[in-house]
């Protein structure tokens, strides 16, 4: 009915789930991290980080890799998810099944499909999600910024990984921090692109 309608929220809703370091104060604790509402299927919900939460490398190695091999799919599926989330949260974030889409613009290989609890966004999903330029510009956190982020003094964003291949696959695909989107040429261990996690998570009562 419409009442759980409402409790979920709607597209572009931000809500809070899980606590991350973000203003860069160890001695406050971790803070609330906010995510934007992507989708809605049932009472399931697609989000994505609302800021670039961490500055990290697609991969640690200047080497060929794919989203299956990346250093940055293992470190989101492993230390974020136990590190940012408790037990109940962690129950309420589904297995998604996440798709090794292609880069159509220059065809690299994308490796194979993958199942993760937390993931990137690939091309097509970014331009499906967020097909707006200024829905895609992202700003990073002060403990982003302070593990190297780049900052463009113009639009305050930051730019963001996508799981995506680039022109090679030691390059993988990004948005640019005017919203932009980059296909080509983001070297998979540069230091810094930034972290937009994605998830879908159940709305359901725990352990109904």
């Amino acid at each position: 009915g419409q009442t759980e309608g409402m409790a979920l929220g709607k597209v572009g809703d931000i809500i809070e789930f899980g606590y991350y370091e973000q203003d860069n104060n160890r001695a406050n604790g971790a803070e609330p991290l906010q995510w934007q509402i992507l989708d809605i299927n049932g009472n399931d919900l697609l989000v994505i980080s609302r800021y670039a939460i961490d500055c990290r490398p697609y991969n640690s190695e200047n080497v060929d890799t794919t989203w299956e091999t990346c250093s940055l799919r293992k470190w989101l599926n492993e230390q974020f998810y136990y590190g940012a989330f408790d037990e109940n949260e962690q129950m309420r974030i589904l297995t998604s099944f996440v798709t090794a889409d292609e880069n159509s613009a220059y065809h690299t290989n994308a490796g194979a499909d993958t199942q993760d609890k937390i993931y990137l966004l690939s091309l097509p999903e970014v331009e499906h999600y967020l097909p707006k330029v200024d829905q895609r510009i992202c700003s990073s956190t002060a403990y982003s910024i302070s593990r190297g982020a780049y900052v463009n003094p113009d639009t305050d964003g930051s730019w963001w990984w996508l799981r995506t291949p680039g022109s090679s696959s030691s390059d993988a695909a990004s948005i640019n921090s005017d919203g932009s989107i980059d296909c080509g040429d983001g070297t998979v261990n540069s230091a810094k692109g930034v972290v937009r996690p994605v998830m879908w998570i159940s709305m359901d009562s725990a352990g109904q």
